[in-house]
Order: C-alpha cells, then sequence, then structure tokens
C-alpha cells in the first residue's frame, strides 16, 4: 500500500457515514475542501458512503446502483473521515472500505481524523478483521484523545496519532441566515436529538434548565437542528421540548428553525450566538471553532473525547460518566447520568466566563500539515 501519489492524479475520495443530511457528517466535505485550499492541493473530492444507497445527490453509495460512479474512481486515494471509522460492528467504514479497496486499488487510503468507538466490547472475530484491514492503511490518525487511547489498548499493534476534529477547520458563511427578530449574541443556540425521547424525566429536566438559562441570562432561545431526516428528525424533539418550555412562561419566546441549514450556514449562527447548549458532537465542534462558549449533554461519550481533546471537559455534562455506554443502547440512557436541577445553567455561568480557545490554531496547523502528510506526492501539491 505504501505507493505514491500519482503526479496527474486529480481526484481524492473522502469515505464516512455521508448521505443522510446531518450536518456534522455533511460538515466533514467542507472542511476538507477547505484544507485543500489551505495547502493549495488541487483536488476534486469525490463523497463515498459506507451505505449502499445513500439519500442525498453527489453522494455516491456502496450498493450496485453505483457501480459506474465507483468504477471513475479506480486508484484515486481516498480518507476515511468522521463518525463510525472503528466500531465492534461489520457496518463500520473500516470494514466497509475494505472491498472498496479490493475493487478500486487505491494509490493510497488512510484515516483521517476518525472515530473510535469507546465504553463497549469488541469481540476476537471483528478485531481481527480490524486488524487485517489497518495493514492497509498508511496513516491513522484519531479526532480525540480517548479514540487514540482505546485504539492504542484494544489493538496494540497499531500505530495513531491524535490530531483534532477535521470539522474545526470549516470556514463558516459570510452571509446572516437567522430570522429577522433575532440580533447578534442575543440568542443561545440550542441543538438536541432524541436519543432521550423515552424518558419523560429527560423532558422535565431539560424544560426547566432552559427556562432557567433563558431567563437568567436574557438570551432568546433558537432551536436549531442538525439533522432533519424521517430517521433522526431533530425538529420532533425541538417543537416538543420548545412547547414545554413555553408552557413554564419563559420571558422571551423562544424560535425553532425547521429547515437544515448549509453546514457553513450553521457554522454562521453558532457564531453570531452568546452560547452553545448541544447534544450533537459537531454543535460542540462548530462552537468552539467558531469561538462560542458551549456547554455538552453527553448523550454519548464522543463528547467527552472531544472536550477532553480541546480542553473543555468541565463543560460536558455531566461530569461524571459511566465507563460503559449502557447496555442495548447507543451511548447511555438519561437515568445512568445523574443530571441534576440547576446543573446547565451553572456549566453555563463558567463556560461564558472560561471562554478559553487558545489551542484552536494549533488543531488547525495539525489538520493542514497531517493532510499534507496524507497526501503527499500528490499531483498538484505545489507546498
Amino acid at each position: 500500500m505504501k505507493q505514491k501519489l500519482s503526479k496527474d492524479n486529480t481526484d481524492l475520495v473522502v469515505f464516512g457515514s455521508f448521505g443522510f443530511g446531518n450536518i456534522g457528517d455533511e460538515a466533514v466535505s467542507y472542511a476538507i475542501q477547505d484544507l485543500l485550499a489551505e495547502i493549495d492541493y488541487q483536488a476534486r473530492v469525490h463523497i463515498l458512503s459506507r451505505f449502499d444507497r445513500p439519500d442525498m445527490n453527489a453522494v455516491v453509495g456502496l450498493g450496485d446502483d453505483y457501480l459506474s460512479e465507483r468504477s471513475r474512481l479506480y486508484g484515486a486515494p481516498g480518507i476515511l473521515v468522521g463518525g463510525g471509522i472503528i466500531e465492534p460492528r461489520t457496518m463500520c467504514c473500516a470494514l466497509r472500505y475494505a472491498p472498496y479497496i479490493e475493487g478500486n486499488k487505491p494509490l493510497s487510503s488512510s484515516i483521517f481524523m476518525g472515530s473510535f468507538e469507546f465504553g463497549v466490547k469488541y469481540g476476537w472475530l471483528i478485531k481481527r478483521r480490524l486488524n487485517e484491514v489497518f495493514e492497509q492503511f498508511d496513516h491513522i490518525y484519531t479526532r480525540d484523545y480517548l479514540s487514540e487511547l482505546y485504539l492504542r489498548e484494544t489493538f496494540p499493534e497499531v500505530q495513531v496519532t491524535t490530531v483534532s476534529d477535521v470539522v474545526l477547520a470549516m470556514r463558516p458563511s459570510t452571509g446572516r441566515p437567522l430570522p429577522e427578530e433575532i440580533s447578534t449574541d442575543n440568542y443561545i443556540v440550542v441543538s438536541l436529538c432524541g436519543a432521550w425521547r423515552d424518558d419523560e424525566n429527560w423532558y422535565k429536566w431539560i424544560i426547566e434548565e432552559l427556562v432557567n438559562l433563558s431567563n437568567n441570562l436574557s438570551k432568546k432561545l433558537l432551536f436549531l437542528p442538525m439533522s432533519c431526516h424521517q430517521s433522526d428528525d431533530d425538529r420532533i424533539e425541538h417543537q416538543k421540548i420548545m412547547n414545554g418550555v413555553m408552557d413554564k412562561r419563559v420571558k422571551l419566546r423562544p424560535i425553532a428553525m425547521q429547515e437544515s441549514l448549509h453546514p457553513r450556514d450553521f457554522a454562521a449562527v453558532t457564531r453570531d450566538s452568546a452560547l452553545v447548549i448541544s447534544m450533537r458532537l459537531h454543535g460542540c465542534v462548530i462552537a468552539y471553532a467558531q469561538k462560542t462558549p458551549f456547554v455538552g449533554l453527553s448523550y454519548h461519550p464522543k463528547l467527552t473525547g472531544f472536550s477532553l481533546t480541546v480542553g473543555w471537559r468541565n463543560f460536558i455534562l455531566p461530569l461524571r460518566q459511566p465507563v460503559r455506554q449502557s447496555r442495548q443502547k447507543y451511548g447511555y440512557k438519561f437515568s445512568d447520568l445523574g443530571f441534576c436541577s440547576n446543573d446547565l445553567y451553572q456549566s453555563a455561568l463558567k463556560a461564558l466566563e472560561y471562554s478559553n480557545f487558545s489551542l484552536l490554531p494549533n488543531f488547525r496547523a495539525n489538520l493542514k500539515a497531517s493532510l499534507q502528510v496524507v497526501l503527499k506526492g500528490g499531483a498538484t501539491h505545489s507546498n
């Protein structure tokens, strides 16, 4: 696999959990494009999904319907990026990518800012198959320190380095995609998901916390969905919680945006907000990238991994989390986390005071340098 990239190559395959409109996943391709521009590497980026039939235009799937599109990518270097890269199941990106390697013979393949699913058990068969696939990668970079720690622990022979989440490199749009009644810095972005929709205690807790937060900070709540796909629609959760907030007589009427924003527009809205409250990992990532204080609600340990990497662990709730993910659950059950009254407001105050983004330039520089290493020898790479 250790081959030089062809000097006339102008294609790059970006492989991951793409194709269903999740802003966090879709932001990856724009971040890659921004990094390529910074290193003056002229390449056509092709988005390849681990799913057979992605539900988005311009995303190529692994199903038979996309055979002709994939055949045109023969020999193009590939990078695996984002979530779902290394998991204890056959649908993980690393294992789904393996047959593609055999069929398309990419000149190089690397895991670039990939995730490692931790807090779960890896069986011997999955471990063996993953070890075989790891041998085919030129470089393995993880997006957070917990991913690196557990990857080293589970696969001791693997050489791995943590840089950061690639979405930190995505530039926001220059426009102002906001409702007219919202002014800069006078609102709190709220991005939640339906991970705890089966627990009424979750609704009681978050409604009380958001009302307290909005009233005490005198900021309007702006519910901003990161996923609007029918299988994972944040708007349903937002509407239920917003209704509860209004029933509690919040002083400033909240707004729930219904359209799915372009990832760059989402970043711009985040940039101009006073604070971000997010269950979504990339709600926190984009907030950090835009130097906006945030508090994360850790339905999954990946939020903890990111926060440890960028120095914001004290603002991911709860502060104490289980070592293992909850049984028969992706991430944690709300009841397993021990949230307390006033946790969110107190953490928000501390986050607003802390506002430390000093590591961001280093992360962006490291992302740029790491991508240069991955693409070393490429066609029009002039640096």
